[in-house]
């Protein structure tokens, strides 16, 4: 009797865990929601960061600086569309008619309302993880190589899945010397090749 009591309380258990780590993972995963295709305003990087050749950073301001690049603030987007008020014509935007005029507007009624534009973010770093743009564009990294040709997009979406595989592609480089680390070291670019945990799991 004792022995089959013993077995029900170790399957019983055997089951919550696993329903444990079921439901954990099903809310820490890997964070990655499917990205959305509708934000507030119809922002265009084809037409900023393509046909107009804006820098990534001249928007995403902090990405050299801090761990996260930054989203521009409503005031940042009106030092320029105080003066760029968009042509008053239609555009396909991925696959929706939209008029350039119109979304300005909508930037406009947000700036008179003094309130922050409500960006849907879609790009995800799992809870275990700890990622800083900051070391990645300053050793030379392009933005593209994680997000891909975003020139040649209008409503950015992720072109990778972040994931440890993805990331150690570019941290797991053949064996350097001694010389060519302290080189490299010298250079700022030593955690590019930082193999170790701790680098992002801390």
């Amino acid at each position: 009797m004792k022995k089959r009591f013993k077995t029900r309380q170790l399957l019983a258990l055997l089951v919550i865990s696993l329903l444990g780590f079921y439901i954990y993972g099903a809310q820490s995963g890997d964070d990655s929601p499917e990205y959305p295709t509708v934000q507030p305003i119809a922002f265009s990087h084809k037409i900023h960061a393509g046909e107009n050749e804006i820098p990534c950073q001249y928007c995403h301001a902090y990405s050299s600086k801090a761990a996260h690049p930054g989203i521009p603030s409503v005031k940042s987007c009106m030092g320029c569309h105080n003066y760029v008020l968009g042509e008053d014509r239609d555009y396909d935007y991925n696959g929706v008619k939209i008029n350039f005029k119109k979304e300005i507007e909508k930037l406009k009624g947000y700036w008179q309302r003094g309130e922050p534009m409500p960006w849907i973010k879609f790009h995800f770093v799992p809870q275990h993880a700890r990622f800083k743009h900051k070391p990645h564009i300053r050793a030379g990294m392009e933005c593209s190589e994680c997000h891909g040709d975003v020139k040649d997009m209008d409503l950015v979406k992720p072109v990778h899945k972040i994931e440890m595989g993805f990331c150690i592609s570019c941290h797991k480089v053949e064996q350097k010397t001694e010389q060519e680390m302290v080189k490299l070291a010298a250079e700022g670019k030593e955690l590019v090749y930082l193999r170790d945990c701790n680098t992002c799991h801390y």
